[in-house]
């Protein structure tokens, strides 16, 4: 096995883009991540691919933000000598893995080997990150009602403190901890969905029951995200009519899919996506570390 380590973004695109296309719905975390990416910007990073002669066995990368491995296995499940390969190559590279991130089975196999080989490590939690995409489902009964739209939220301070009350209830619905959420993180997140692009459901007494935030594009598609409906309006419909419409309305702005992740644990929020035509693509896990 060759462990190939490259240099710059657009030598990984180059050789690695193509392959990754051709299952662009799986790959949209990677490919979502890498592409707004300029070349100075991964001086941390690490972009690379194991191979076995002149056949491609994976491809992933290393980003900072997370110090996250994202990794696409091409076999069927992922062999121990291409885990071998990964991570005993990283561990002598001395980086300091925060997350692993794959398909089911790889990823638990990448992160056990990962822990055997750094025993200062442990788990802090293990996360699933069911990938599901709509391609254009028609479900007209879910359109909006007159008087329904979407607003984007401008990208200035003035709407920050809003966008990190929305987070900081993201937060308390994901985890379900008293602790509140750090205002830090809340800024921190807030700042990047206001960048990415945030959208508020507003109905005809001005009100706004749901959020959405387009948080990375893809090549022929792009994934949403931070999907919450407020709590006094949960129950009435704003879920289905608000996802619904908004993912018609990003394919009829060209994109030929639209993916999300979803905790298999919340299996409520997985049967409202289903209802409106996402259908499940692939099981991930994440797995967060820490010393």
């Amino acid at each position: 096995m060759k462990f190939k380590k490259y240099e710059t973004k657009k030598e990984f695109l180059d050789e690695n883009l193509e392959i990754l296309l051709k299952e662009e719905i799986a790959n949209e975390t990677m490919i979502g991540i890498l592409l707004p990416k300029e070349d100075h910007h991964l001086t941390e990073w690490f972009l690379g691919r194991v191979e076995d002669g002149d056949e491609v066995k994976a491809i992933f990368l290393v980003e900072d933000d997370r110090i996250a491995l994202n990794v696409y296995s091409l076999e069927d499940v992922i062999s121990d000598e291409v885990v071998d390969c990964i991570i005993e190559n990283l561990v002598a590279l001395d980086v300091d893995l925060l997350e692993v991130s794959a398909e089911k089975q790889d990823s638990i196999k990448l992160a056990e080997k990962y822990l055997s080989m750094k025993p200062e490590k442990k788990i802090n939690r293990i996360e699933g990150s069911n990938i599901y995409a709509y391609t254009g489902e028609e479900h007209p009964e879910f359109e909006l009602l007159p008087g329904e739209r979407f607003e984007k939220l401008e990208n200035n301070e003035e709407n920050l403190p809003f966008e990190m009350d929305i987070i900081r209830l993201i937060y308390s619905d994901t985890y379900k901890i008293a602790d509140p959420c750090p205002d830090a993180y809340a800024e921190r997140v807030a700042k990047a969905f206001l960048r990415k692009g945030a959208y508020l459901l507003k109905n005809e007494k001005a009100e706004a029951p749901l959020h959405i935030v387009t948080v990375r594009k893809q090549i022929n598609g792009c994934a949403i995200g931070a999907l919450i409906t407020t709590r006094e309006h949960r129950g009435t419909g704003y879920g289905k009519r608000g996802i619904y419409s908004f993912c018609k309305k990003l394919m009829e702005e060209g994109n030929k899919f639209v993916t999300l992740h979803v905790n298999p644990a919340n299996a409520s929020a997985a049967i409202l996506y289903e209802k409106v035509g996402f259908k499940l693509v692939q099981e991930n896990l994440d797995y967060k570390l820490e010393n």
